[in-house]
């Protein structure tokens, strides 16, 4: 059972960077095989399809945000310490997990049919955003602009951390600042954040 989740694990990070690499349309399941070591036939009995692998992949990255967010949005208290709670919790999961998802989202992979489920779940994530800004907005803690347009920046912030991708932990690090910029900056009071910002 360990040499399977061990092959599983290793399909799951090879066809990653090869997604990153390639594309995921550029990339085949030969490739992918290939890549581990093993025969299409091998790969088939743990992932019957591509689709599977990618589906797996969207799984590991964004289920556990999808969770985080929707409990979030649900809670009561500040919302600012939320969204940051979101935020460490993705730059843990993009810069600490072995596989590499940038040929999942900085493509149009989210559009595409065969994704519409992922997609609907990635919207239904926006909205858990938007709806805690809403939440800062109706206490006054949040600036009242376009709450929608907010969740959108907040999530192109974690987005383009994706896109740094490979740097390593180091880069996590360097990144929370500007996650904490920005939400000093949608901030009503921007000095209850320069403490935040200096740790």
């Amino acid at each position: 059972m360990a040499k399977a989740a061990g092959t599983v694990e290793k399909i799951l990070h090879e066809a990653s960077k090869l997604f990153a690499a390639k594309g995921y349309h550029g990339t085949s399941t030969r490739d992918i095989a290939a890549a581990v070591g093993i025969r299409q036939p091998s790969l088939f009995y743990h992932f019957p399809t591509k689709h599977d692998i990618a589906h797996r992949l969207f799984e590991l990255d964004l289920e556990e945000t999808l969770v985080l967010a929707a409990r979030s949005a649900r809670a009561g208290g500040p919302a600012l310490p939320r969204l940051r709670q979101i935020a460490d919790h993705e730059l843990e999961v993009i810069f600490g997990s072995p596989v590499d998802v940038r040929g999942l989202y900085l493509t149009e992979l989210l559009r595409e049919e065969e994704f519409a489920d992922w997609r609907g779940k990635y919207d239904n994530m926006l909205a858990a955003f938007a709806q805690i800004i809403r939440q800062g907005q109706d206490g006054s803690e949040i600036l009242p602009l376009d709450a929608q347009v907010l969740a959108q920046a907040f999530d192109g912030l974690l987005l383009h951390a994706i896109r740094l991708k490979g740097r390593g932990a180091a880069e996590a690090d360097s990144y929370r600042p500007a996650v904490l910029a920005f939400l000093r900056g949608i901030s009503t009071d921007p000095g209850t954040w320069t403490a935040e910002l200096t740790r």
